[in-house]
Order: structure tokens, then C-alpha cells, then sequence
């Protein structure tokens, strides 16, 4: 099983291009279109605060 550099193992591995439809992990709706004041960065901001890297990539290392 992977690992990250924390030395985390997750439970489950999701590869999101399985996915049929888009859908939020939380269960809330969102609405990224133009007109609305959510940005890249206030979901990167939002993100790091909670302990997640800021773009959502995850660095996996494997022990063969």
C-alpha cells in the first residue's frame, strides 16, 4: 500500500477518473462559475487550513 511523506497509509485509494460524475466528498454543493467570488485560491487557502496541501496533489511513494 502507498504511503505519503508523513508516512500515512491511507485506507482507500480513489482514482478520480472512475468516477462517472463529479461529486463533492462532503456532500455540499458548490458553484464555480464566473459569477460567483470563489477562487482558486480561497479553496487553496481553505485547504491548508484544514492540513491538506494547498492543490490537492499528494505525494505517494511506494515500498517495493
Amino acid at each position: 500500500m502507498p504511503f505519503t511523506t508523513e508516512g500515512i497509509t491511507p485506507d482507500l485509494v480513489i482514482w478520480l477518473n472512475v468516477c462517472w460524475e463529479r461529486f463533492p466528498l462532503t456532500g455540499q454543493e458548490g458553484d464555480a462559475t464566473p459569477f460567483t467570488d470563489v477562487t482558486v485560491e480561497a479553496i487553496s487557502q481553505s485547504l491548508r487550513s484544514q492540513g491538506y496541501q494547498s492543490r490537492v496533489f499528494e505525494v505517494m511513494y511506494m515500498n517495493i
